[in-house]
């Protein structure tokens, strides 16, 4: 039985709490939370999940891989070098709250990790899909 929307979105929720991020972050690992906690719909991972979901295929590492990027975008998109939004749904900017380069560091390792994750399937297949995607996004 296929899960609705809220129920995956729930599920993607769950998995990023719970993310192991990598121990070589030292102190940035609460740089790299903050924008991950600010909500958001979800929408990407929940549409990685339900297809996958439909496919019979294991999605929540490559759901948040997305989720991670998305948010990296962001917190990148924020900084005053490019768009300098100060707040972001509500919320401070992540260079608001830590510093810029904090932020940025933070959103290198956020699109770092979105790769550990996409690279944790069997097939390279993931992560070439992942750095397509990336590349497109980046270039606007």
């Amino acid at each position: 039985m296929l899960r609705s929307p809220d129920e995956l979105r729930a599920l993607v929720e769950g998995y990023l709490a719970e993310l192991a991020l990598s121990p070589d972050l030292g102190g940035l690992e609460e740089a790299l939370r903050y924008p991950l906690e600010s909500g958001g719909k979800r929408v990407r991972p929940v549409l990685s999940l339900a297809v996958c979901e439909s496919a019979g295929a294991v999605a929540e590492p490559a759901a948040a891989a997305v989720e991670l990027v998305h948010t990296f975008s962001l917190v990148h998109d924020d900084l005053p070098a490019l768009d300098d939004d100060d707040e972001r749904r509500g919320r401070p900017s992540a260079h608001v709250a830590f510093g810029e380069a904090a932020a940025l560091l933070a959103g290198d390792a956020l699109l770092a990790e979105a790769f550990r994750l996409a690279l944790s399937y069997p097939t390279p297949m993931v992560g070439r899909e992942l750095a397509h995607a990336t590349l497109g996004m980046i270039g606007g």
